[in-house]
Parts: structure tokens; sequence; C-alpha cells
């Protein structure tokens, strides 16, 4: 019985390292954010570019069920550039999807006590945030 428990945990264990996704933030509208960790692993760099998703299955003020978006952060400067978005409908389709090509986006401060804090705190490294 106890192999059997130790078993199941180190399952589960094992299976919750396995997601590549680390929850960050839970929005005041309850959309989910996270990032994919694989892409923080080089915890010196100052200029980090990472994926992040959205899952708006609480939020209903938003059209769209989830989102990726691919960030690059200046830490020192506290800005944010969205390189890339891609919204999917309650069926996974694809329902929007820009990128860098599009020029549309450009460095932005990233405003105190918001989602994009949260997002470059779990960025840039441990106490380097310029924000």
């Amino acid at each position: 019985m106890v192999t059997t428990a130790l078993t199941v945990l180190t399952m589960l264990m094992v299976a919750q390292d396995d997601n590549p996704w680390r929850k960050v933030a839970t929005a005041d509208t309850g959309a989910i954010w996270s990032v994919r960790a694989n892409d923080l692993a080089n915890e010196g760099e100052m200029n980090p570019v990472f994926w992040a998703t959205a899952d708006y299955s609480a939020d209903r003020t938003v059209r769209v069920r989830s989102s990726k978006r691919r960030f690059a952060i200046d830490c020192a400067a506290a800005t944010y550039q969205v390189l890339a978005n891609i919204d999917y409908d309650p069926q996974g389709n694809v329902v929007d999807s820009t990128n860098e090509a599009a020029n549309r986006y450009r460095h932005r401060p990233i405003a105190p006590e918001t989602i994009g804090e949260e997002l470059a705190k779990a960025a840039c490294p441990t106490g380097k945030y310029g924000g």
C-alpha cells in the first residue's frame, strides 16, 4: 500500500515537471497567464525573449478562449515588446495572428502592478527587473 502511494506520488510529481508552462499570474478578470519554462532557462538574460499563454476560460470579457504571445523584455529599462500574438477560439482554431513582420509593435513601458510586470519579474534575473 505504501509502495503504491509512493508510486502515485512520484508519477504526479513527474507529470507536474513535464508541464512546459509555469503559471505566473491570474488577472482580475480570471485570465491565467503562464510562461514557457524552457524559454527562461538562461537565468542571467537581461533581455529575455519568451512565449507566454493566457487562458481566458474564466474571463468572459474577451471573445477568444486563449492566446499565445512572444515577448521581448528589456529588464533594465522595464520595457516590453510583443513579437507575435496568436488568438484561439474555444475549439482551438486560430482567429487572429500577427507577428513582428507586421511592424505594429514597439518597446513600451511596463506598467506597475500589471500582468506585464508579473511576466517581467518571472523572466528577468532575480533582483534585476528595473520596474
